[in-house]
């Protein structure tokens, strides 16, 4: 697999040049402007599934800023990634919704789509208070949670802090 760094509004790829197209974690930190175009470009150069998943709503945008103002307290600096989420705002699923019909239609293209939430947004919460923390005994059960993520994969329930997408191509 070749990694390529790339602006997502403009992919230099010929349409269908790939069999799955992963964005995960990345519409919140570009401006709004430009997320059609990009959700636009995923189904385009797709040739089979589009993933995109990203945070959602008002309980995530409120776990962001308790997260920011933790870490200041704790590290005394800011993390850019929740500036980004701050300054570009998180994206609206009837927003999504909206750009991919348009790049479907565009495309002319069908798909069947899945759309959920994934973590709950209290538990995604706790756990990176408990990753951000300078107490090492909190880091260190961070650390072993991986260990328990077949019980936290079930923990999708209302309020979840992301919102993930599975368009399949017919």
């Amino acid at each position: 697999m070749k990694i390529v760094k790339l602006s997502g509004e403009k992919l230099p790829f010929l349409s269908k040049s790939f069999d799955v197209v992963v964005c995960v974690d990345t519409l919140e930190h570009i401006s709004e402007t430009i997320r059609k175009q990009v959700v636009d470009e995923m189904i385009r150069v797709s040739r089979s599934w589009v993933y995109l998943a990203y945070p959602r709503g008002g309980m995530a945008r409120v776990c962001d800023i308790i997260l920011s103002h933790y870490y200041y307290f704790t590290h005394k600096q800011q993390l850019a990634f929740l500036n980004e989420h701050a300054r570009y705002g998180l994206p609206k699923d009837k927003n999504i919704a909206d750009y991919i019909r348009k790049s479907l239609q565009h495309y002319r293209q069908t798909a069947s789509i899945s759309h959920f939430g994934n973590t709950n947004s209290l538990l995604w919460l706790l756990m990176l208070l408990l990753g951000f923390s300078e107490n090492s005994w909190l880091t260190t059960f961070y650390k072993i949670l991986p260990l328990a993520t077949p019980l936290l994969s079930k923990i999708n329930f209302f309020p979840t802090y992301r919102s993930v997408w599975i368009l399949k191509f017919q």
